[in-house]
């Protein structure tokens, strides 16, 4: 599994091979080929996933790309993960998971991201956490 750098600039076999293998999520966008004007989309088709030109969205799925754009770089942008409060249970008050910044510990307070600690979590991070999260209620963040 490649960990995605939407800073980094990809070859586009590197881009194939990541949407062959399921690790970019539909509706990624993909920048880049020839004068860095091509936007494609990672869209179901199918079975399974494919790249999309963004102007062509009723050409079954097609995107028509030459050498000129293959050999260019590309760019990736992830589409936004939803994100999470993690509420414990009555017991601890009104009280919301938090993790600290600066020494990677997680502890109880309100429910405000701040620059010193997170309170709000994706998906993919609660399922990265060290510990059991079955025993908090998962409440969805308003963007």
């Amino acid at each position: 599994m490649t960990k995605i750098d939407e800073t980094k600039q990809y070859k586009f076999s590197e881009i194939v091979r990541m949407v062959e293998d399921k690790e970019l999520p539909i509706d990624t966008k993909v920048f880049g080929g020839y004068g860095k004007s091509r936007t494609l989309n990672v869209q179901p088709t199918m079975e399974n996933y494919g790249l999309q030109d963004e102007t062509e969205y009723q050409s079954f799925n097609k995107a028509v790309i030459g050498s000129y754009d293959i050999n260019n770089m590309w760019t990736i942008k992830l589409p936004k993960e939803e994100q999470f409060y993690l509420k414990a249970p009555e017991c601890f008050g009104v009280k919301y998971l938090n993790l600290q910044f600066s020494s990677g510990e997680y502890f109880f307070a309100s429910s405000s991201n701040t620059v010193i600690f997170q309170s709000q979590f994706t998906q993919s991070e609660i399922d990265a956490m060290p510990f059991d999260t079955n025993f908090f209620e998962k409440i969805k963040a308003e963007d």
